[in-house]
């Protein structure tokens, strides 16, 4: 699930990893993607009811209050989109693939019955620097999805592993593999798109001069212990040498993205969405730009001149203090720069959206 800012989601408090389990009375498993547009464009319907669950918390209703906007309105998030070209530093979409190898145990099982989890053998021996980094990673990436970590009695351990060398069966690098386009991944450590000595998951291993694996089990102890519940083996290609630790902070979270659903088998796509943009509330028209046909409700322009209602569009002209706002700061409304005063637009306020998610 992803959460958009400024939605009724937002609003009603979902956040990423929360599953939903049921939409207005019916299970999700029994319905289709027409039945839920259905439910969501019901114009008679000004509230859906969802029941939400994820590791932390058991299935509970939420309540979402739709908002309607006339679609011939284009709110500030889709300005910046349109305007990037202006400020691609500030506002892109970025699509990687990543060569993963990920899939779940045959059997059937809920995996919210699952809460905690422990390291295998780290009693055992030292923990190294790269097993210290690779168990933190994965510590942090388990508790954001509401999971905890129990040395005495956990429902499941985790189990790594991690090689990396010269590649043995390196033979030669054809013409194809040499003229490879650079590989660009987002890096969570710097936060930003980076370039990698990696080659693509089409080049033939014998033309790789490095080889890198690093893999992730969670072996089942509550029900049918040893039962691999959940794995995912990352098999890179590499033109020069990489730290695996490095690796391992940067990669792991893109791994654990697939926990507990898995979309890819294998090469896993993902897409890395930012937009930076000062946010009003106001919503202009398709035909008119500098024409003001809304406000969203709960904004801080809405607050001051709270008349309208969330559900029915008010049609607003722009000789009043909506328009007078609109000449001259259609430009700077879209993106934050440091030049423009924010004293000039007090009632703007950044809005800063960095989204990356499995894509489809």
């Amino acid at each position: 699930m992803k959460v958009y800012p400024n939605s009724p989601a937002e609003k009603a408090g979902l956040k990423q990893n929360d599953i939903i389990e049921g939409i207005n009375g019916m299970r999700i498993d029994e319905i289709t993607l027409d039945d839920v547009d259905s439910l969501i464009t019901d114009m008679d319907t000004r509230e859906i009811k969802l029941v939400i669950r994820n590791f932390a918390n058991q299935a509970h209703p939420v309540t979402l209050e739709k908002e309607c906007y006339s679609t011939t309105a284009l709110g500030e998030d889709q300005l910046a989109t349109a305007f990037s070209m202006y400020s691609v530093e500030n506002t892109h979409d970025r699509l990687f693939v990543c060569p993963f190898t990920t899939k779940t145990t045959d059997d059937a099982i809920e995996f919210s019955q699952f809460k905690t989890f422990n390291f295998n053998d780290v009693e055992d021996h030292t923990v190294s620097k790269i097993e210290s980094i690779i168990n933190e990673t994965l510590k942090s990436e388990l508790t954001k999805k509401g999971l905890q970590q129990n040395t005495l009695d956990p429902d499941f351990l985790i189990h790594t592993y991690y090689t990396f060398d010269k590649n043995p069966n390196f033979k030669k690098k054809s013409k194809e593999t040499e003229e490879q386009a650079p590989v660009f991944r987002y890096d969570i450590t710097r936060d930003k798109v980076t370039q990698f000595p990696f080659y693509n998951a089409n080049t033939p291993e014998s033309e790789a001069e490095y080889v890198l694996q690093l893999g992730i089990r969670f072996i089942d102890q509550r029900h049918i212990p040893g039962r691999v519940l959940w794995e995912c083996e990352a098999n890179e290609l590499m033109s020069s040498p990489y730290a695996i630790e490095e690796y391992a902070a940067i990669h792991i979270p893109l791994m654990s993205m697939q926990f507990p659903y898995v979309k890819y088998q294998r090469n896993a796509q993902f897409i890395l969405t930012k937009k930076n943009y000062n946010y009003t509330g106001i919503r202009y028209s398709i035909y008119q730009l500098n024409r003001v046909v809304d406000v969203d409700y709960g904004s801080g322009l809405e607050s001051r001149h709270p008349k309208r209602r969330p559900h029915r569009p008010d049609r607003r002209k722009t000789d009043g203090p909506y328009g007078r706002r609109i000449y001259g700061s259609l430009s700077p409304v879209y993106h934050q720069h440091p030049e423009i005063s924010r004293q000039r637009y007090a009632l703007y306020e950044c809005q800063r959206f960095s989204e990356l998610h499995v894509l489809g």
